[in-house]
């Protein structure tokens, strides 16, 4: 885990900013897959932006 901080405190903002997007990309297709399968509504940034901190915290 510390590795990994050092390594993303060395980042570019540019670099930080495409992981970031990566990492919603990610989410997005995870719960896309997961409503169509279940047909439920799609998910919108309300269902995002907590799994994006969850992640980034944890």
């Amino acid at each position: 885990m510390a590795k990994l901080t050092l390594t993303f405190s060395r980042m570019f903002m540019a670099e930080k900013l495409n992981c970031i997007m990566s990492c919603c990309q990610v989410i997005n297709n995870l719960l896309l897959d997961v409503s169509m399968s279940n047909e439920q509504p799609l998910s919108g940034a309300d269902d995002i932006l907590p799994i994006l901190i969850y992640i980034t915290i944890g």
